[in-house]
């Protein structure tokens, strides 16, 4: 408002001499400016006048940000938020509400309100980066509460002088990543450049980003073995499974981990423990002078805490030594899996592709849905399991990535 620009459209709009404050201010005509984040209390504001609709204008803009859309707690805060400010600081139902926002998630703040999330319906224009034949996206013709601008998009990009088309194929083709600032990838471009949720369907990985080994190319130097658990919220046999994922580490080679075996299986707890425990004694048979089993690692969630605590006292009883611990607090199994991309397409894991003596069950069940986990895993989170996947990411994140730097893990050990 202090710009030549503005003065010259609007020149009888003055601010007051004491409103300089960024979240609220006053102009000599009666004009009043707030602004507040989602988290912030809006207590004694309200938007419009009384009689008159269009005396006032709410604006919600990016009620979501990109790294908090997987987390469905985060999703739900998000809508909430945007749910009471609609429907409790308007003074005329009638006053007008502009909500902004790229599109994220199949399930984010544009789908609640779109699907009658506050019961009014919404003028809505879909703006892509970049102009296609294939019209837009096939989710807004099945809102319920949409009403579609008609806006012929030409071929190309939407703004040239910002992003020229080449640039945005750049973006598109880059390795997955959704940084706040540029996110870059199939997915990010998809969501946030096409505003095409449904995209988030795509699969996260290649695969092959998921190389194989022959069990004559394990090499001499494998000097560690390591395990790593994810548990299951309930015991039944329609509930998620339990995953077990055996890694083997090259002393001479640390950017290099070997998938040795991998196992998935529903079942109550004492039944749990007993097979964790069974899994450790088979591969404690594999050690020698040169490979030692060394550490069981357990994500601290559902019911982690009480398997670390029984696996204990079983392998005490069984005088079978490894260390047994829980994972540190880092993320959701999205943030985790999109951190794990780059030392995926390093190569940094490798897989068997032939059953070794290290794996147990002949047909392999436990690697396959592993290379199953690696090729349908999804930001919308459609695929059936990722048990195995998760162990896999977990070990990418703590071994190459910035769990070990941002929690105190060091490789091989627990510090302090």
């Amino acid at each position: 408002m202090d710009t030549d620009e503005f003065k010259v459209c609007f020149p009888e709009v003055v601010l007051k001499k004491d409103s300089f404050a960024q979240t609220h201010w006053e102009t000599t005509m009666g004009g009043e400016f707030h602004t507040t984040t989602p988290k912030s209390s809006m207590t004694g504001f309200e938007v419009g006048g009384d009689g008159d609709p269009w005396d006032g204008i709410m604006v919600i803009d990016d009620a979501q940000k990109g790294q908090s859309v997987y987390s469905p707690a985060a999703r739900e805060e998000a809508k909430s938020g945007v749910h009471e400010a609609i429907t409790t600081r308007l003074n005329h139902p009638r006053t007008p509400v502009i909500h902004v926002q790229q599109r994220l998630h199949e399930d984010d703040c544009t789908n609640f309100l779109l699907s009658g999330g506050t019961g009014d319906v919404w003028d809505t224009l879909v703006l892509q980066a970049e102009g296609t034949d294939k019209g837009l996206p096939q989710c807004y013709g099945e809102y319920s509460h949409c009403n579609l601008l008609n806006f012929d998009q030409p071929k190309g990009s939407l703004w040239p002088a910002r992003k020229p088309l080449w640039s945005l194929h750049q973006i598109r083709d880059a390795a997955p990543s959704l940084d706040e600032e540029q996110p870059r990838g199939a997915l990010a471009y998809a969501t946030q450049y096409q505003q095409n949720p449904t995209s988030a369907k795509l699969a996260m990985f290649r695969p092959a980003w998921l190389p194989s080994y022959k069990e004559a190319e394990i090499p001499w130097s494998l000097s560690e073995i390591t395990m790593r658990i994810d548990t299951a919220q309930k015991g039944h046999n329609k509930a998620d499974y339990n995953g077990l994922l055996f890694l083997g580490h090259d002393k001479r080679d640390k950017n290099t981990t070997y998938i040795l075996d991998a196992e998935q299986k529903r079942c109550e707890f004492p039944e749990l423990i007993k097979w964790i425990v069974d899994c450790i004694a088979r591969m404690k048979l594999h050690e020698n002078q040169t490979t030692k089993f060394t550490r069981v690692t357990i994500e601290d969630a559902n019911i982690g805490s009480a398997v670390m605590s029984s696996l204990k006292v079983k392998l005490k009883e069984r005088n079978i030594k490894v260390s047994v611990g829980l994972t540190p607090s880092y993320g959701n199994k999205f943030q985790r899996a999109m951190e794990s991309v780059p030392f995926f397409q390093r190569e940094n894991f490798l897989v068997p592709a032939e059953r070794t003596k290290y794996i147990r069950d002949h047909q392999m069940t436990g690697i396959k849905s592993l290379i199953s986990q690696f090729k349908t895993f999804n930001e919308s989170d459609t695929h059936a399991f990722d048990d195995i996947l998760d162990c896999l990411c977990w070990e990418a994140v703590t071994k190459y990535g910035q769990a070990k730097n941002e929690h105190g893990f060091i490789y091989g050990r627990l510090s302090g």
